[in-house]
């Protein structure tokens, strides 16, 4: 047996802690959609075209737990963005604790880890300090082969 896995798990714990303790103040929330994607492929396929239900709408806001890290992007960073970053740009390091309970919350809808960020068509982008910050660019930092935390570069919007 290798003990490669219980390492990066107690590492895991570790950056959860410490995030717990150490947080930003500010909560940092996941915005997804109320209603489901309006888009039935089967349904299509026999000549029907399907909308959402009338009366479901919104967004749901979902707080990130443990508390994110969250810091400026460095001009450096916005300038290699070739314009997708803007000055008030924000990067997030979210522990992988709350990927995984994104992934039990909507088992089917998410097929791995990266679509929790990019190809779940339910989501919207992260609320922080009343913003909207749509995500840019994502990596997962991992440790014997298991992600440990995610780092997100995302750009604000102007919407709350």
């Amino acid at each position: 047996m290798s003990s490669c896995p219980i390492v990066s798990y107690g590492i895991q714990a570790m950056l959860d802690a410490s995030l717990t303790v150490a947080g930003t103040g500010l909560p940092v929330y996941y915005r997804v959609k109320n209603a489901p994607p309006t888009t039935n492929t089967a349904a299509q396929e026999h000549g029907f075209t399907t909308s959402a239900a009338v009366g479901i709408g919104g967004t749901t806001d979902i707080l990130i737990n443990p508390q994110p890290s969250v810091n400026a992007v460095s001009m450096f960073n916005i300038a290699q963005s070739m314009g997708k970053l803007n000055a008030e740009s924000k990067q997030f390091v979210i522990s992988d604790t709350f990927v995984d309970f994104i992934l039990a919350k909507y088992p089917g809808l998410i097929a791995q880890a990266d679509n929790v960020w990019d190809g779940f068509n339910q989501f919207v982008g992260l609320v922080y300090s009343n913003r909207l910050y749509n995500v840019v660019s994502y990596a997962s930092k991992q440790i014997a082969g298991s992600s440990v935390s995610w780092i997100l570069r995302c750009s604000a919007t102007g919407q709350e």
